[in-house]
């Protein structure tokens, strides 16, 4: 894992090089500290729970497996690429059409941006919610070691597939695999491109399951919302949705109507909110203008949590439960202390900062 955040981080210096020389606005200070932010919760979260999430898989698998597999069989390792992303497409259908899995998704659409950056934007309970959507693969007989190598694949390639700066056609690849500019059709907010091109790796998902749109160049994609929750402060970019949920939930009469909002549409909330009055309790702010010290500050809480993050990920097999639920602690914490400097720098010096580049 730590080989795979290093390639990610050398991956996004070189689209920031790129755009940068080509004048391309693919990067912003603010979203991108507010995106690193999250990823190093999610990854930190995910560090804690691996253990509890994977010994679930191979309970099921000892208790339930119906076929005997060979974990160190080449053949199944490559089935399990297309298996595995067969699972991700459905599992992430849902995160847009289940209010519960939503709730663990939303974040990583919160974004006006796309870019490697924006791809490392993820929700801090999105794992254990996908994690039911590979779980059948335990009970027919899938080892626990080929799937997660197949699940890394998957996550390389998404990350690819997240480059803000390539935008033309890949030629006969945009048939078979999800590309920059097909899954930037996935991240349109509006006609026709919402909720399409679900796919991890293969976009023919899309074609075959009727999810799949073309990108049309007389309408270009909007990327991300233009209000809402406030998206810099990562606790409340992640509890945002559940707090819709818990809204609509507290105020339907019946438990029946409690408890199928979280198995309901995200229409079906938005109309239960406007009838029953929700207030979004922090809504997407105007950001304030920074100073270089103000940047500097900012990066320097972002790089202590990097820091943080990365000697946790090397060591985490030789600590203690309280150890990594510290060094969890820890990451969470300066994820959320950087959030708020980028809603408010004045907290550096009791001043507002003057501007913003």
């Amino acid at each position: 894992m730590v080989y795979l955040i290093s390639a990610f981080l050398i991956l996004m210096i070189w689209e920031v090089a790129y755009a940068k020389k080509h004048g391309l606005p693919v990067y912003d200070f603010a979203a991108t500290v507010s995106h690193l932010n999250l990823g190093a919760g999610q990854t930190a979260i995910n560090a804690l729970t691996a253990a509890a999430i994977v010994g679930a898989y191979v309970w099921l698998y000892d208790t339930f497996h119906l076929f005997e597999m060979n974990p160190d069989s080449k053949i199944l390792a490559a089935v399990l690429i297309v298996v595995a992303d067969f699972c991700y497409y459905f599992g992430h259908r849902a995160s847009h059409r289940v209010n519960f899995f939503v709730a663990a998704h939303v974040v990583h659409h919160q974004a006006n941006d796309f870019n490697h950056g924006s791809a490392i934007r993820q929700s801090w309970t999105s794992r254990p919610c996908l994690f039911l959507f590979y779980a059948p693969l335990a009970i027919i007989g899938v080892p626990v070691k080929p799937l997660l190598a197949a699940l890394l694949v998957n996550l390389f390639i998404q990350f690819f597939s997240h480059n803000g700066v390539v935008r033309r056609k890949l030629g006969f690849l945009e048939y078979v695999f999800v590309t920059p500019r097909s899954h930037r059709v996935h991240h349109g907010t509006n006609a026709p491109y919402l909720d399409k091109n679900f796919a991890g790796i293969f976009i023919f998902w899309d074609r075959l399951f009727g999810s799949h749109a073309e990108l049309d160049e007389k309408n270009p994609v909007q990327i991300g919302p233009t209000e809402g929750t406030n998206p810099y402060d990562p606790v409340n970019a992640n509890l945002s949705y559940y707090r819709q949920i818990l809204f609509v939930a507290r105020h339907r009469p019946t438990l029946f109507g409690k408890i199928s909002i979280w198995f309901e549409t995200p229409e079906t909330l938005e109309a239960e909110m406007a009838r029953f009055g929700y207030v979004e309790a922090e809504t997407r702010p105007i950001l304030p203008a920074y100073t270089r010290d103000a940047k500097i500050a900012i990066v320097a809480v972002l790089g202590a949590t990097l820091t943080t993050l990365v000697y946790y990920m090397l060591n985490k097999d030789g600590l203690a439960a309280g150890e990594r639920a510290a060094l969890t602690f820890g990451v969470l914490a300066g994820a959320w202390v950087a959030g708020r400097l980028i809603l408010n720098p004045s907290l550096l010096d009791g001043e507002k900062a003057e501007s913003r580049s």
